[in-house]
């Protein structure tokens, strides 16, 4: 069936390259096919500029974008919160051998078995506060140093994405800690890496941590976040629009892929900035038995090789990883949990 609609899709796009418009119009092709091809399933679409006898252009995109599948819809981040819930017990996490630095305990999970992540309507679930960042992490703000590492459990949407495999669901990195101006460098769904305040990504939430990398000083970790705002400031969060010609899997794969910087999520922008810098931060923890797994990689929970590790990283993952000092600061309570953290603060 796909193949069919694939090439009823190929033959409209040729017949109206062949056939003029209502207004003389000739079509003139320019093909704008992405960072792919329709031949290798990774495309934005055909582009066509149509132009009239009196030389006024307009262009039109096939397949048309924001459709459903029938129409040829576009994969985009706003599928990726229903396709990770849909895949919750193809993922897993090794929560042995926790980091002693690592103050918040975060459970495990076995490939196949319900989440103990993702849940709804659980005592534990249901009494968590909602914490207001003005009101907690903000006071403290001036204490942290530029470079430390922010986690929350948010409320926004950046935070649902990996919702059902993440305990911690944003991260980021604290730009100024002016309490007046409070800065992050991160990324969030339809817009790019950036600097922003940080209420914008961080506002309010059901728990809150900082984390300071270990090994390198103010200067060390001032010099890295800039080198790294100017490689990647203005990537953007996702890939390109992709086809719905192709599984949803194809895309989710890319916008996963920690060796793929040609889109940067939030985990994958504060991986791959103190990468560059020699420092890695992937625990490789968080497992997998779908097609996005790299196969064997060295997990710092079972200080072994592991298979299915998988192919991209979650905030749990750097927050386990042995390169992070003890929390500088921790509040609130992670889902699944039946009891706040005792607040760490400096």
């Amino acid at each position: 069936m796909k193949q069919i609609k694939k090439s009823i899709l190929l033959s409209l796009i040729s017949l109206t390259l062949l056939l003029p418009s209502a207004a003389l119009a000739i079509n003139i092709v320019i093909p704008i096919i992405g960072w792919g091809s329709i031949i290798d399933g990774i495309v934005k679409g055909v582009r066509l500029m149509e132009c009239d006898f009196k030389g006024r252009c307009q262009t039109k995109e096939y397949p048309k974008p924001g459709y459903n599948w029938d129409n040829f819809k576009y994969w985009s981040e706003n599928d990726l919160p229903g396709y990770f819930k849909r895949h919750t017990k193809d993922f897993g996490f090794i929560s042995q051998n926790p980091p002693a630095d690592a103050v918040a305990a975060l459970p495990g999970k076995e490939v196949g078995a319900a989440s103990v992540i993702y849940s709804s309507g659980t005592s534990a679930q249901d009494s968590k506060t909602k914490l207001n960042f003005g009101n907690t992490i903000k006071k403290s703000w001036s204490k942290f140093n530029k470079g430390d590492l922010i986690f929350n459990d948010g409320t926004k949407f950046a935070c649902t994405i990996l919702e059902p495999i993440s305990n911690w669901t944003h991260v980021g990195m604290i730009y100024d800690t002016s309490i007046d101006n409070p800065q992050v460098f991160d990324a969030l769904p339809f817009r790019k890496a950036a600097k922003r305040n940080a209420i914008e990504s961080f506002g309010d939430a059901y728990a809150y941590s900082v984390k300071r990398v270990k090994g390198i000083s103010a200067d060390q970790a001032n010099h890295i976040i800039e080198m790294g705002k100017a490689r990647y400031e203005d990537r953007p969060y996702s890939p390109s629009l992709m086809s719905a010609i192709y599984g949803i899997d194809t895309y989710a794969v890319k916008w996963a892929d920690r060796n793929d910087t040609s889109s940067l999520n939030c985990a994958k922008l504060v991986y791959h900035i103190f990468k560059d810098a020699g420092i890695n931060l992937a625990s490789n923890r968080t497992i997998s038995r779908m097609v996005n797994s790299t196969g064997r990689e060295y997990c710092e929970g079972k200080y072994q090789f592991i298979d299915n590790a998988w192919i991209g990283i979650t905030p749990d993952d750097i927050y386990y990883s042995k390169n992070l000092e003890r929390d500088k600061y921790l509040e609130g309570r992670l889902r699944g949990m039946n009891h706040d953290f005792a607040k760490i603060a400096p």
